[in-house]
């Protein structure tokens, strides 16, 4: 199963909540459904630096696709095969093989 395409963002977020300092919001993901939501809970809970990351996660998976792509046909003198094989193995962990 693909994860649901970006641009994913947060829905209805609020806080920092007095009680814990921590961000509340309803869903993060694309505009019209999907992406990341609570089942009998009322909201998703962290940090605003997490739930930035967690809706920045589809475009940063695509960034890595298009940099592993180039870097695959150009092979840029001066940059060590490991940095590609690095990229492709955080793909491959972002798509769940």
């Amino acid at each position: 199963m693909a994860h649901t395409p970006g641009p994913w963002k947060l829905w209805n977020g609020w806080g920092p909540y007095a009680g814990d300092g921590k961000m509340r919001c309803e869903r993060i993901g694309p505009e019209g459904g999907g992406g990341i939501h609570t089942l009998n809970q009322p909201d998703i809970v962290g940090s605003r630096e997490d739930l930035e990351l967690i809706a920045a996660a589809p475009d940063l998976l695509q960034a890595c696709k298009d940099l592993h792509a180039y870097l695959t046909a150009q092979k840029p003198w001066g940059l060590p095969k490991s940095r590609g094989d690095e990229i492709a193995r955080l793909i491959a962990k972002a798509e769940g093989r």
